[in-house]
Parts: structure tokens; sequence; C-alpha cells
């Protein structure tokens, strides 16, 4: 989770550094006698975009690829948590290998699934993954109580990693709630054969 907000933290911060490179250039070609105060404005800018282009760098992560049995072991102690609990769960996981951030995918689920089962005191949970064609069908469900703060931290991070993985998000509520996510992959990524788990 740390990489990934990293990444994205990184990433919001580079707009508004060249914007502010930009101005102090504009601010030396039309006050000249400002170009000493501009001048540094402009290093201080090129220093940090270096440092900016530094922390995406280490921060990028080396796996590029999730597979099944990925998600599967990450998944095991929400699932344990959820047998304690006495939860029924449904659990479909209908692609052998995906090709995106296997960090934030990783996050984006387990993050979204463990709230679903901690935030549900009986019933039921669903997980289901499905990959169809260049997108990713991702739903999670639960027969709990409900999001008791829209603007809490979970939700930020589920809609950050959303974001960072250029996914949309839908929230419905009816005798529970279910988060509905699609998340664009490559066309060329194996297709795989897909199981039911």
């Amino acid at each position: 989770m740390h990489l990934v907000l990293t990444k994205n933290l990184a990433h919001n911060l580079k707009n508004p550094v060249n914007a502010i490179y930009v101005s102090a250039q504009l601010l030396k070609l039309r006050y000249p006698e400002t170009s000493s105060i501009a001048g540094n404005i402009e290093k201080i800018c090129q220093e940090m975009n270096r440092e900016i282009e530094r922390i995406l760098r280490m921060s990028i992560g080396e796996k590029k690829t999730v597979k099944r049995i990925d998600l599967e072991e990450a998944l095991n102690p929400i699932l344990e948590m959820a047998r304690l609990k006495g939860l029924e769960v449904e659990l479909i996981l209908d692609f052998e290998e995906l090709e995106l951030d296997r960090d934030a995918f990783l996050a984006l689920v387990t993050n979204l699934f463990s709230n679903a089962v901690k935030y549900t005191p009986s019933g039921r949970v669903t997980l289901s993954v499905e990959k169809r064609n260049d997108r990713i069908l991702l739903i999670v469900s639960d027969t709990g109580p409900g999001l008791k703060s829209p603007n809490g931290f979970g939700l930020f991070t589920v809609k950050k990693l959303v974001n960072y993985l250029n996914g949309s998000m839908e929230i419905s509520k009816d005798g529970g709630t279910t988060f509905k996510i699609v998340l664009p992959i490559r066309r060329d990524s194996d297709d795989g054969t897909g199981r039911r788990g």
C-alpha cells in the first residue's frame, strides 16, 4: 500500500512543480529585475523534479503481472477471518494471469474484501474477479450495514488505487454494500482458461 500511494503522490506532485517552474520563467521574462529570484525557483523546481523521478524509479514495481495464485495467497488470511466469524463466502476468480500492476491490484482487492469481512457481523460476502477481453470486472459485496463514513481513509485508499489503475468504480447499497470496479488491461495479455474457486 505504501508503494502504491508513494507512486500516486509522486505523480500528483509533478504538475504543480512544473507549473511553478513555468511561472518562474514567465516572471523572469516579464520582470527582468526578478531574474535572480526566479532563477533560484527554477533550480529548486529542477531539483524537485529530479527527486520525484528518483522516487518513481525506486517505487516502480518489478512485477507487472498478477497470477491467480498470487491473489489466492493474499486472500488466505481474510478467508480465515471470515471462517472464524461464520460468514458464508462466495469466491469467483475467473482468470489465470492479468497484465497490470501486481502490488496495486492486490492492495485494491484485499482492502475491499477485508473491509467487507470486517464490517459484516453475519451473513454473506462475495468476491468476484473476472477477465472480460481487455477489462477486469471486480465485484465485492456483503450483507453488512454498509459504509459508516463515505469519506473514511479506507474508501479514500480504494479510490486512489482505482484511479492509479485507470479504472472506474460504482457503489450501491441494497441490503448490504456492493463495489463494482472495472479496470483496463492490455489486449495481448494471456487469456488463460479461468476457473471458479
